[in-house]
């Protein structure tokens, strides 16, 4: 019926190497590592297939879009196995080069509305990437995710919104084992470093509210007051290239005024 809506979707897309890929060639330090790129690098070009199906219903929605691309010459930066160690420390060397990759996943997406006034939404994303090229678990892969939300509104209430969201991201237990030993020359030993292991499951608490209020006939003010990491959970995400020096941010207080006039 109306409600309901199939896509599908097929995307050709190819890239050509960026200078930071091809030219790199020293200390990158904003990421406390030294990064050599690749002259030789040649361009990207990915098939990527996309179907999804479509639910549109305020009283009870859903997206389920599964999906699959196709990477032939995907660029990405990998561990070298080497470090330089300084009196400032050890940066260890990452490498620019070139593999066939796959990546399939899907995205569930869910809207249900609870009562005038509550609403509940959901989502879950799942992902798998491959080397094809050296059979391996591709690098830096998203890991299993999901998030809940709980919102209320009260439009008579100077249009006050009230929402807790949830977010859980998993430990990936797909990766490539770049770990290696160097010769450490500051205490005259070979030590092990440990670059590929993940970081271990965490889940979030989130609160967002917002109001407005008029000013004028033609103005009104939009004030919103959000915390992040409400409990001020400590954790490192995966995909952040600083989790080996500290903990992701933790709680964090916004307040936004927008005037709109």
């Amino acid at each position: 019926n109306n409600d309901y809506e199939f896509l599908f979707n097929y995307g050709l897309a190819s890239r050509m190497p960026n200078v930071s890929e091809l030219f790199s060639d020293g200390l990158h330090h904003s990421a406390a590592r030294i990064e050599t790129g690749s002259l030789t690098l040649n361009k990207e070009v990915a098939n990527k297939f996309v179907a999804s199906l479509e639910r549109k219903n305020e009283n009870f929605g859903f997206s389920i879009s599964p999906y699959y691309r196709h990477i032939n010459d995907f660029i990405q930066l990998i561990p070298a196995g080497e470090a330089l160690t300084t009196i400032r420390g050890a940066f260890i060397e990452w490498q620019y080069n070139q593999v066939d990759a796959r990546i399939f996943g899907v995205d569930i997406d869910v809207n249900k509305k609870l009562s005038d006034k509550f609403n509940y939404n959901g989502s879950i994303s799942l992902l798998r990437g491959d080397n094809v090229t050296e059979d391996i678990p591709l690098i830096h892969m998203p890991s299993a995710n999901f998030s809940n939300t709980i919102t209320y509104k009260n439009e008579k209430l100077n249009q006050l919104s009230i929402g807790i969201t949830q977010y859980t991201e998993l430990r990936q237990n797909r990766y490539p084992d770049y770990n290696f030993y160097t010769f450490n020359p500051i205490t005259q030993e070979d030590v092990y470093v440990d670059i590929s292991s993940p970081t271990d499951a965490f889940t979030l608490f989130h609160f967002n509210s917002s109001a407005s209020f008029k000013v004028s006939s033609n103005s009104n003010l939009n004030v919103a007051f959000n915390i992040e990491n409400v409990f001020n959970v400590s954790y490192r995400n995966y995909l952040n290239r600083l989790r080996y020096f500290a903990d992701d941010v933790g709680r964090n207080f916004n307040i936004k005024l927008k005037l709109n006039y």
